[in-house]
């Protein structure tokens, strides 16, 4: 499903939605998949050379839907190894 994605929250501290939607979005490929016990969202790039513009949302709930838009709320990991930092995020898709 082809969506752009505004991240709704920056460290776990939410964002205005006027403020979030004057960010420039990041476009791709919805995707969801199962990874051991977590299912996790993906934001894959709508060209194959591109790199992926979100880290991936774990355990991403349904929050709302409309015609034009849903939005997911899960947990996402920022930093590597033992420094990774793990904050609520919502995403806001909107198709078209």
């Amino acid at each position: 499903m082809l969506v752009s994605v505004y991240p709704l929250r920056v460290r776990g501290r939410r964002l205005k939605i006027e403020a979030a939607r004057q960010r420039v979005p990041a476009k791709g490929d919805l995707r969801t998949y199962q990874d051991r016990c977590h299912l996790v969202a993906v934001l894959e790039p709508a060209m194959p050379k591109d790199e992926r513009a979100l880290p991936p949302l774990y355990d991403p709930k349904l929050v709302l839907i409309s015609p034009q838009a849903i939005r997911l709320m899960g947990f996402e990991r920022v930093g590597e190894g033992e420094d990774a930092t793990t904050y609520m995020q919502e995403w806001l898709c909107e198709t078209g």
